[in-house]
């Protein structure tokens, strides 16, 4: 989701408060400094933070229907990068305390604040964001620079391993044309002999071999690498319960105990398709909803499958954060990832790999957290079911 800066591109600071007259001094005291929005309830705000890019959000802890500790902590998933404090009386010290020690929020004012005061700590906050928000570009440019580099060095070691055999193809077709004029030499001085000719054509042949073989090696480095052009998969009959139960048993030995893997319906048929193929798109997608539950306390990931409309559809539930909505709509795109260290080819090849295959692979959020992959693979009528 972009969300809309300030004037001149800056980012604003919130302000919370349900008076009416606490907004209207914040604004006084900072509106001339930095560009300001206020809001006069907890809804309220959540849907400027949803609008507009916010460095800083400060919340009153005293309101109706939702107090500011609420609100921060609701703050933190919608603009998790906005630097949130709590405005609070002395009474309210220990709330603050708490909320700074969970998280929630940075640093608190006490009231009654004065204009002097405020103007420092939101300018320092403020400073934080920017520093922090510089930072990011940094890190992003940094790893677009990898990425470009990783295919620079994946480009020039695909030069090098077709030099050679294009080298080959070439010299041997040449060497093929040198024979055949020369045997076409011969021919117009005369008739040679039948020894000649077999000869030469026994050495045409083998040159003939040769040129294949190369061409052959060029064909499988270029299969071996490629994403976006292959050929549909050779077909055979894939018990998807063994595939299924192999890919799970690798990924219960990376992972270990740090992530629970369930299953449900546990409906496998015997289909056609590739099974190297099909088992990295399975491998793919569980290992991604692990990765996105593996620090959590309560990992899990549930896979099921079940038959619909003639096809084998099979799901991979994760209760992690789930993918944020501006990444939705790109998150089968080669080389986008949300992970700091994936190369974001793995899903990409892995929706090519089901479209290969008849099928399709998508992804949704689901209502109580976390995210879902689906697979859709077509049933062969002509091969039974697997017991």
């Amino acid at each position: 989701m972009t969300r809309t800066p300030g004037p001149d591109g800056h980012p604003y600071v919130l302000f919370v408060d349900d008076e009416p007259a606490n907004l209207t001094v914040f604004k006084a005291a900072l509106g001339h400094r930095l560009p300001v929005l206020t809001a006069g309830s907890a809804s309220e705000a959540l849907v400027l933070l949803e609008q507009h890019e916010i460095a800083v959000l400060l919340s009153d802890q005293r309101m109706p229907g939702q107090t500011g500790v609420e609100l921060l902590t609701a703050a933190r998933s919608v603009s998790p990068h906005s630097v949130r404090m709590l405005v609070t009386a002395y009474s309210d010290l220990k709330t603050a305390v708490d909320a700074i020690n969970e998280g929630y929020v940075r640093r608190y004012i006490r009231k009654p604040w004065t204009s002097a005061e405020l103007v420092s700590t939101v300018g320092d906050a403020y400073s934080v964001y920017q520093t922090e928000a510089s930072l990011r570009a940094l890190e992003k440019r940094l790893l677009q620079t990898e990425r470009l580099y990783a295919l620079g060095v994946v480009s020039a070691g695909l030069a090098h391993e077709l030099r050679n055999p294009a080298t080959w193809l070439s010299s041997s077709a040449l060497l093929c044309a040198q024979q055949i004029d020369e045997q076409r030499e011969l021919l117009l001085r005369g008739t040679p002999s039948l020894d000649a000719q077999l000869h030469g054509l026994d050495q045409l042949r083998e040159l003939v071999d040769h040129t294949y073989e190369a061409a052959r090696r060029i064909l499988d480095i270029v299969a071996s690498v490629d994403v976006t052009t292959r050929s549909r998969p050779a077909l055979e009959r894939v018990d998807m319960r063994s595939l299924v139960d192999a890919t799970l048993r690798m990924v219960e030995m990376q992972f270990g105990h740090s992530v629970r893997i369930e299953r449900e319906n546990d409906e496998w048929p015997v289909i056609s398709g590739s099974r190297t193929a099909l088992g990295q798109v399975i491998s793919n997608v569980v290992v991604n909803a692990a990765q996105a539950v593996e620090t959590r306390a309560a990992a899990r990931v549930v896979l099921r499958s079940r038959i619909v409309d003639a096809q084998l559809q099979i799901e991979v539930d994760d209760n992690g954060a789930g993918i944020p909505a501006d990444a939705l709509p790109r998150i089968f795109d080669p080389f986008f990832s949300l992970k700091d260290t994936g190369t974001g080819l793995g899903l990409a090849i892995s929706r090519r790999i089901a479209r290969e295959h008849g099928g399709e692979l998508s992804a949704e959020n689901l209502g109580g957290g976390g995210a879902r992959f689906r697979l859709s693979l077509p049933l062969d009528v002509a091969v039974a079911a697997a017991g």
